[in-house]
């Protein structure tokens, strides 16, 4: 089981109001609710982690990568797709202007479901469980052979 690695706190929170396109394991793309009625669409890498290419010549880890994304869009679907009252999806950022060095949003992922029962009841961390259940990698922007496996 791979470990989670963000330890920069992530003050500033956003909701997600639509899910335009899972690039792979690691990006979205999403409409963001600024406040005051301004939504901005951007491309989001998911702080911290890491998941393998859905699009290379690597059988192997291509197979990983389209797992990894279709994990991720399984959260996704069942959060927006469904349109429920009752889950809400947010980034969360360790900055006002989180950016890479690639211009994509950098954050957490976090979903809260208040149906009664439901397995993840309470807010969860998309970013830690995709590395908690082996879709992913912790990852701080080291060299990627370094995290490989």
């Amino acid at each position: 089981v791979a470990e989670y690695k963000n330890e920069e706190p992530c003050e500033f929170i956003y909701s997600i109001t639509a899910i335009e396109k899972v690039v792979d394991g690691d990006t979205i793309d999403a409409v963001i609710d600024l406040g005051f009625d301004v939504r901005f669409c951007g491309r989001i890498r998911l702080l911290g982690i890491d998941t393998p290419e859905s699009r290379t010549r690597h059988k192997n880890e291509k197979i990983y990568g389209k797992l990894a994304s279709a994990a991720l869009k399984s959260w996704l679907h069942w959060a927006i797709v469904d349109d429920r009252d009752d889950i809400e999806l947010q980034v969360r950022c360790p900055e006002a202007d989180s950016r890479g060095k690639f211009g994509r949003i950098l954050g957490e992922i976090w979903i809260n479901c208040t149906e009664d029962g439901h397995e993840f009841g309470g807010w969860t961390n998309i970013n830690k469980w995709m590395c908690e259940n082996g879709f992913a990698v912790g990852y701080t922007g080291q060299n990627k052979d370094d995290v490989k496996d």
